[in-house]
């Protein structure tokens, strides 16, 4: 604002603080037509907006889809390993060729039509955003026009004011007499400027909410053009994957769940998980608590984001954990162990001994449950049934039932089917026994093995 803008403002300020709402000069049709042109103005800059945010959507969609189609085909290339003489030997390859060719097809045909989308973009931004701005420019040429309309339209009310309160005076000094001249040829000026203004928008501004929809129409036509080319585009190249690896989107003319029961019939890949010794020791350690391996590895990935699981998902959980229950404590004779499988899971040793017991039926003497686990480090035997010497003349010797993995410093690593020596024992199986294996010695859960 310059300075005389300035001075104007402040002049015009006391008027518009002390003037009543009766005092202002209103014009009901002017106000109908300014009440639509802000409408227009707010639209077109929305317009603008929404155009610039598709234009930066689909650009991006085009690099990330990119992306992620190189990253894709490098999770389909078959592993290599290198040997330690330096030669890189390639590991056996499930993956078929077919799968591979079409994952390589898919990351060739996104980079094409990034390539081929992007100038495109740039006519959303000649054709459309342009004029957009183009017209915002004219726009906003009319609106500085309605603010100094309105701010003649001040200049007349205070004016007016002022003269007819001078004129109010039945005696008047000289002065004033001054005054009401000078007020009355400002007063003038005032009427002849806001007349002007006030006629020619009220003249003008219908014309142009009348051509609104000429000036819009051909950006519309341009932008709904260079959607409809940028979508053919992408859909002609994906179908262009499809059709040469037909082989490979076997289910693609089948509705979503056919299509989907259908290569789950073929291939389950979560009951190959559940099967698999990926991650046995996970299932080693839970399964006391009645967890599955499907259930350890869901669990954890809904430690990051617990929103991913459907109710349906976490009710079968909850329902499955249910069920299972607790396993008993004890039970040294393996086959009535009750878990109903020829090679039953391995007992629990790392419970907490006050939880166990109220889980469980045992009710025994708690002094010779072994307390593993409650420690850090640094091995503690338990309490009151420390382990003793085997009382037998000769070496003895037993056989791990499951895999064990140390827990701790002073622990015994051993794998199902090892021979143990052991050098010293207890007669309770629930115990910790000390044995060697492969010229280690350290303790192990009595629970894991069985004597010869």
């Amino acid at each position: 604002m310059s300075w005389k803008g300035l001075q104007k403002a402040v002049s015009r300020l006391p008027h518009q603080i002390l003037s009543k709402k009766g005092d202002v000069t209103r014009d009901p049709e002017f106000a109908a037509l300014e009440r639509q042109f802000k409408d227009v103005s707010k639209v077109v800059e929305r317009f603008q907006t929404d155009a610039e945010a598709y234009r930066d959507g689909v650009a991006a969609m085009l690099n990330h889809q990119a992306s992620f189609s190189e990253y894709l085909a490098i999770l389909y290339q078959p592993l290599e390993a290198e040997t330690e003489d330096g030669v890189v030997k390639r590991r056996n390859n499930e993956t078929s060729a077919k799968d591979i060719q079409a994952v390589q097809d898919y990351s060739t045909i996104m980079g094409y039509s990034r390539d081929e989308i992007m100038p495109w973009l740039d006519v959303i931004d000649a054709q459309v955003i342009g004029r957009v701005i183009e017209f915002r420019e004219i726009l906003k040429g009319v609106d500085r026009t309605i603010t100094k309309r309105n701010h003649k339209q001040l200049d007349y009310d205070r004016f007016r004011t002022s003269v007819a309160k001078l004129k109010a005076k039945a005696e008047k000094t000289i002065s004033e007499e001054k005054q009401v001249y000078k007020l009355e040829g400002q007063l003038d000026i005032a009427t002849q400027d806001y007349e002007y203004l006030n006629g020619l928008l009220k003249e003008e501004l219908p014309r142009l909410l009348q051509l609104r929809t000429q000036l819009i129409d051909p950006m519309f036509e341009n932008f709904y053009f260079v959607q409809c080319r940028i979508y053919s585009m992408l859909l002609a190249r994906l179908q262009e994957v499809i059709n040469t690896n037909g082989d490979h989107f076997e289910t693609i003319n089948m509705g979503i769940e056919e299509g989907f029961n259908e290569r789950l019939n073929r291939y389950n890949a979560r009951t190959e998980l559940e099967e698999s010794g990926l991650l046995k020791q996970a299932l080693t350690i839970n399964y006391h608590r009645g967890i599955s391996l499907l259930t350890v590895i869901v669990t954890t990935a809904s430690a990051a984001n617990s929103s991913k699981l459907t109710l349906k998902e976490r009710a079968a959980i909850r329902q499955e954990e249910k069920m299972k229950g607790s396993p008993k404590l004890g039970g040294g004779g393996y086959g009535s162990s009750g878990y109903g499988s020829d090679s039953p899971p391995p007992p629990a040793y790392g419970m907490n001994q006050d939880s166990m017991l109220d889980s469980s039926p045992y009710q025994g003497d708690t002094k010779h449950s072994p307390s593993y686990g409650s420690y850090n480090n640094t091995y503690s035997p338990p309490s009151g049934h420390s382990p003793q010497p085997s009382t037998s003349g000769q070496t003895t010797y037993v056989t791990a039932l499951y895999d064990y993995a140390a827990q701790a410093e002073g622990d015994l690593t051993f794998t199902k089917g090892d021979r143990i020596q052991v050098v010293q024992k207890t007669q309770d199986v629930n115990d910790w026994w000390t044995g060697s294996l492969n010229g280690q010695t350290g303790v192990f859960p009595g629970n894991y093995v069985t004597e010869e």
